[in-house]
């Protein structure tokens, strides 16, 4: 209440097994909503990026498991062209946003994706896989449905 006549204190535990804790106050309790840390790779959806300390923005991409997953960005090959001998040319990075939101732009009022935005995916279990994204929209023209290919190496 507003008036501090109901205050109530909560505990939230840490929980190992999770990257995050979440709490519901309409239950008053917390919630295991996101699989087990090690059980995923890649989260698609909606977060907010800074483009500078003072401007944040919504944007639609993907971010990677902080709990070992690292992305490698291959800009200067085909994707079929990448394979498992690769994996040694390029730099891997644990930062969560390394795919990012930007393998799309924004151009006269619909996204177009850069198919030549390729990235090597080293996942929590140490297997490595390419991704790259051919389109945004699903197939009644819905924007924020992205379409990929990926594959083993």
């Amino acid at each position: 209440s507003l008036n501090n006549s109901n205050n109530t204190s909560i505990t939230i535990q840490k929980n190992e097994l999770y990257n995050f804790s979440f709490f519901s106050f309409q239950q008053n309790s917390c919630l295991e909503i996101e699989p087990i840390k090690t059980d995923w790779d890649l989260v698609f959806g909606q977060y907010t990026h800074l483009f500078d300390p003072t401007f944040p923005y919504l944007v639609t991409g993907v971010l990677s498991n902080r709990n070992g997953v690292e992305i490698a960005e291959v800009f200067d090959k085909d994707f079929l062209d990448i394979n498992f001998s690769d994996i040694t040319n390029y730099t891997f990075s644990s930062d969560i946003d390394m795919i990012g939101y930007d393998w799309k732009s924004y151009n006269s009022g619909t996204y177009e994706v850069d198919i030549n935005k390729n990235y090597i995916i080293k996942t929590t279990e140490d297997l490595y896989y390419k991704i790259h994204f051919i389109d945004f929209y699903n197939n009644q023209g819905e924007k924020g449905t992205p379409k990929f290919e990926i594959s083993s190496l």
